[in-house]
């Protein structure tokens, strides 16, 4: 969480764009503006709502998975636009 944290105050103040590799769904849902999967090829893309549904989690996983797992901290301090 620290790290995104991190990552957020660079984007805000320096005006960066972020590139982050994660499987981590819970902080992608939640604090990316855009996602893209693969899987040695580009299988989805667009907003996270759009792009992490459990149709595509299905596909790309091969299992139900969900992308709010809700196990970070509640109590973090990010902005919901990461």
């Amino acid at each position: 969480m620290e790290f995104a944290a991190l990552l957020n105050s660079l984007k805000q103040e320096q005006n960066w764009t972020i590139l982050e590799v994660s499987h981590d769904l819970d902080l992608v849902s939640r604090y990316c503006d855009s996602v893209i999967c693969l899987n040695r090829r580009l299988l989805y893309q667009g907003s996270p709502q759009t792009t992490l549904t459990p149709e595509n989690l299905l596909h790309i996983y091969g299992a139900l998975v969900s992308p709010t797992c809700n196990h970070h901290n509640e109590s973090s301090q990010l902005p919901e636009s990461f």
